[in-house]
């Protein structure tokens, strides 16, 4: 049997034709959302399951169309080929809901407000009304005159006037009447007023009376009440006292009674007892007392030791501690000492050649160089204090140079290089004055007997 040859290509490969292109020119981009291929949903639920139509060609190839025509309904159902009722790409976009934005700010008209300013004032106060014209009613009628003498007889005095002269006796009369009566009613009601009063004391003290009497009855009842009580407590106690005393003695002769009886009796462990063991006990007790009390002296005396010792160690203590207390206060005191020097040093002290000062001028000595002021600390030594000095020169007076101890010379004072300034005797103003050699000259002795003692 031949072997049959692999498969190949029996031509070359070439492109499908058609009208479709091979690229999209211009599109932006595939849009999978568009794309019927990509199932929608759930791909794990039954109704989706191969509602696509590429689910449904992949369902033909694999059982074939035979199969699947003549299989009944309920088994293409399980196969998943059944067709959906709308499509799945049936699906409204809602509507776009925009949020409500205040554009009023954009609508209206903004202007910017007008410039106000508050300002106050104060008017006069309103003058008073001028008062009001007396009331003159209009003039009515026709004004006439005439004239009537005496012996017309028209008009009688005594006959005109006596209505007038009836109607006013009658009305003084009338309020004459009336205030007597009103009078009258007063004194009425001031003499009912009064009556009132005085049946109300009355009544007031009646009962105030009354209130006494219950009073002094119940006080007499509490006190006989009292009194009862009192003498029920005494008959009663006597009544104990009694029953008591008849007991004890009924007691009492059942005591003697028993006694007597217990007399009459011997028994040889009690006599025993009472002749050998008792003192036994006896002394050992007193045996033992006599140890403890031993034993608490000799205790006493070791705790009396003991206390003596530790005051006295402890009065050694504080002492120590007193004492270190004082030298750190004194140290304290000490540190935060301050004063300040100043020195005016002859230039020939100082290795200066000698300046010759000008005729007429007036000024301090050029030989003469004025160092400081300079602040000391508390505890700056002689040898802290010398070198700022050489510092100082150096750095303000060149070829300046400041011999060692010259300042213990100048002071009048023997200071060893650690020896703390302020502790000697320095001038109240703090100005040292070295004019002359010879303190150079002690200076330099003295350095070498100080540089021997630091060594």
């Amino acid at each position: 049997m031949v072997d049959a040859e692999p498969y190949a290509f029996a031509s070359e490969p070439r492109a499908v034709p058609g009208s479709r292109q091979k690229y999209r020119y211009g599109d932006d981009g595939l849009n999978i959302m568009a794309d019927p291929r990509v199932v929608r949903g759930n791909t794990y639920s039954g109704g989706f399951r191969g509602a696509t139509p590429g689910s449904a060609a992949i369902a033909m190839s694999q059982t074939g169309p035979a199969s699947i025509a003549s299989a009944p309904r309920a088994k293409r159902k399980l196969h998943g080929v059944t067709r959906p009722k709308g499509s799945i790409f049936e699906y409204e976009v809602p509507a776009r809901q925009s949020a409500a934005v205040d554009l009023s700010a954009y609508l209206v008209e903004q202007t910017a407000p007008p410039p106000t300013a508050n300002c106050s004032t104060q008017t006069d106060a309103f003058a008073p009304l001028p008062a009001p014209e007396p009331y003159i009613p209009a003039k009515t009628g026709v004004d006439l005159g005439t004239q009537i003498i005496a012996e017309d007889g028209l008009f009688d005095f005594d006959s005109e006037t006596a209505p007038l002269l009836e109607v006013l006796v009658a009305k003084t009369v009338e309020q004459a009447l009336t205030e007597l009566q009103h009078a009258a009613e007063l004194d009425n009601i001031n003499a009912q007023m009064r009556d009132f009063q005085r049946r109300c004391a009355e009544e007031a003290a009646s009962v105030k009376e009354q209130e006494e009497a219950i009073k002094a009855r119940a006080a007499a009842k509490a006190d006989a009440l009292d009194k009862r009580k009192t003498g029920a407590e005494r008959r009663r106690d006597q009544a104990e006292q009694l029953a008591l005393a008849t007991s004890e003695w009924r007691v009492m002769r059942e005591n003697e009674a028993h006694e007597a009886y217990l007399a009459s009796l011997v028994d040889p462990v009690a006599e025993e007892v009472k002749a050998t063991f008792i003192p036994y006990v006896v002394n050992g007790v007193v045996a033992q007392c006599d140890t403890m009390a031993s034993s608490d002296e000799v205790l006493d005396a070791a705790m009396a030791e003991a206390l003596a010792k530790g005051e006295a160690a402890s009065a050694e203590k504080c002492g120590e501690m007193r004492e270190a207390k004082a030298a750190a206060e004194e140290l304290e005191r000490r540190r935060k000492r301050k004063g300040n020097i100043t020195l005016s040093v002859a230039g020939a002290a100082l290795g200066l050649p000698p300046v010759e000062a000008e005729e007429g001028e007036e000024g301090p000595d050029p030989n003469v160089v004025a160092i400081g002021p300079m602040a000391i600390g508390g505890l700056e030594t002689l040898t802290e204090v010398e070198s700022r000095i050489r510092d100082w020169l150096a750095a303000n007076r060149e070829g300046a140079e400041w011999p060692g101890g010259l300042l213990s010379a100048a002071l009048g004072v023997d200071l060893g290089p650690d020896d703390v300034l302020l502790d000697a005797q320095l001038p109240e103003n703090g100005q040292i004055i070295v004019n002359s050699l010879a303190l150079k000259s002690d200076a330099e002795e003295a350095a070498p007997e100080a540089a021997e003692e630091e060594a």
